[in-house]
This record gives structure tokens, sequence and C-alpha cells, in this order.
């Protein structure tokens, strides 16, 4: 299996795997190093299948949420006059809101003709 194929299989296995990070007992190690962050980035940026998980992947890099809180993002929580993402945060049970970039706001722009018939941004059944 060629190097790229194997760093994808790798991604896609990570994206399987956000929605159970919650399991984990220990502490996850952050990536400190810039070479390891840009390889990770550009395979983000290069993610050559679904629009939906390129999407997701992209709105963590861009707005720092926790996974959880992106895959289960709604269309109802988006302010598009302010460019703001309100919602309840999982873990403090507060609101939430996260200001939106333009580049965060043409992801959505363009996830919407996709996924805006369902009440979710990132529709679960197809990330799996």
């Amino acid at each position: 299996m060629p190097i790229n194929e194997i760093k994808i299989f790798y991604l896609l296995n990570y994206v399987r795997a956000i929605k159970n990070l919650h399991l984990l007992q220990k502490h996850l190690l952050a990536i400190t190093n810039p070479k390891e962050l840009a390889g990770i980035l550009r395979m983000i940026w290069s993610y050559p299948y679904s629009p939906i998980v390129a999407g997701a992947l992209k709105m963590l890099v861009y707005t720092f949420q926790r996974p959880g809180e992106v895959r289960n993002m709604k269309w109802k929580d988006i302010d598009w006059e302010r460019k703001e993402w309100r919602f309840i945060a999982y873990k403090i049970k507060k609101e939430h809101i996260v200001p939106l970039s333009r580049q965060v706001m043409e992801i959505l722009e363009e996830l919407k003709p996709l996924t805006g018939h369902s009440p979710y941004v990132f529709m679960g059944n197809l990330m799996e």
C-alpha cells in the first residue's frame, strides 16, 4: 500500500474514532512538532472523499471545538448574520458562542445543499 493511501487510511480511522474519544481513559498527546502538524493539515485539505467529512475536519481546525461538539453541530444553531455558532456546550452545560470566520462560513455554504435538509450539519450516517 503506497504511503499516501496508508495516511488516508489512518485519517479515515481517525474520523470514525472522533465520536468515541470520550471513551478513552488516558490523556491524548497534542501534536507539537510543526512538521507533523503541517502534514496532518495537508492531509485534511487534500482529503479526496466525502465533502462532509472534509468539512468536519476543517471545522475542527478552524474553530478549535471538541470533536463531539462539531459532530453534533445543528443548522439552527448558526447565526448567518452575526457569523456565530451558538449552542449549549456539552461539558459546561452553558451557552457557548463561537465566532465563525469567512472560511468557516464558506464551508457551511458548501455543505448546505448536501445536509441542509437534516437538522445536523454533519450527518452521522454519511460520515460512517
